[in-house]
């Protein structure tokens, strides 16, 4: 039979730990500071632990205590087995934690475009776990904790490398049934329906309107929700035409949820970008969900120009 095989005979773990400690520390006091326990537990495991082994530990020398060299000898076996226990486990939780990846961008974003293409990458890339943050405030890198967001605009942004995702398209959408009732066979045939814009890009409808007709912009009815994502789902409530992001409307698309009448795009001049720190690149999370996110336009769906990427600024 085998060394490894046989039982052991071993004091209890609480026992060794009081007694390597206290020989580390030459105190009882500071043993018991270090393990959240009183002094009196110390004592109680260091009397138990001699009771076991059939002799004493320490010497009390004029109330002093003393430590002969075979308990020293001892207790420093005791320091490099429990610090050998200390590195495995270490290395057990390092080889069994998933990495983090975390992700910033705005809402709609997330939901209308991110989230839904994200199985993707957790099949891909199954140890890396997602971790979402949403917002419209303008994040730092230095500050926050993300390591890596979609960010819409028009760099450069100092210190940030950013790379063009797909640029901004807006295009008129409807239900079906609403262009089928409102019989939407000419651009003026929206001015009978109502139009729905957001509150703050009052200007788009006008703005694509002066693209595709040279009547005047006088719809039958406007409403001015405050966002996005309210607009879409007047839209496909039936109650009326929005204009959208052509990106975020891609699916409900393909189901037959929504139709572009008029596909006549507004385009800005600003666009959605891959952002991260520029010293970050070669991150292996960060460069995998680079090259996947940069890989997830449909076909179809308008691109980004390569050429347009920006190089670092410094």
């Amino acid at each position: 039979m085998s060394t490894r095989s046989q039982k052991r005979h071993m004091p209890p773990l609480n026992q060794l730990r009081a007694f390597e400690a206290a020989v580390r520390h030459e105190s009882f006091t500071k043993a018991a500071a270090e393990l959240n326990v009183t002094q009196g537990a110390i004592s109680r495991h260091v009397r138990s632990l001699e009771e076991y082994l059939g002799f004493q530990l320490f010497e009390r020398v004029n109330n002093n205590l003393v430590i002969p060299s075979a308990s020293r000898e001892f207790a420093h076996a005791l320091t490099q087995s429990f610090d050998g226990i200390n590195q495995a486990t270490q290395a057990l939780r390092q080889g069994k934690r998933r990495t983090v990846l975390t992700v910033h961008s705005y809402t709609n974003f997330l939901i209308r475009w991110l989230i839904p293409k994200l199985p993707s990458f957790q099949a891909q890339y199954p140890d890396i776990e997602i971790r979402l943050s949403s917002g419209r405030a303008e994040i730092d890198f230095a500050e926050d904790d993300i390591d890596v967001a979609v960010r819409y605009g028009a760099p450069p942004w100092p210190g940030i490398r950013s790379e063009l995702l797909f640029p901004v398209e807006m295009v008129p959408i409807c239900s079906p049934g609403l262009a089928q009732s409102a019989h939407l066979e000419t651009p003026e045939d929206l001015l009978k329906t109502t139009l729905y814009h957001v509150y703050a890009r009052r200007a788009e409808w006008p703005a694509w309107w002066a693209q595709v007709s040279k009547a005047p912009f006088e719809p039958f009815r406007e409403v001015y929700p405050e966002d996005l994502a309210v607009v879409q789902q007047c839209v496909l409530a039936g109650m009326g035409v929005g204009l959208s992001q052509r990106h975020y409307v891609l699916d409900d698309i393909a189901a037959g949820r929504i139709m572009i009448p008029f596909d006549v795009p507004l385009r800005h001049t600003n666009g959605f970008y891959v952002v991260c720190l520029p010293g970050r690149l070669d991150v292996p999370k960060i460069a995998a969900f680079r090259q996947w996110i940069l890989a997830q336009l449909a076909p179809g769906e308008p691109e980004g120009d390569p050429d347009r990427d920006v190089p670092i600024d410094n």
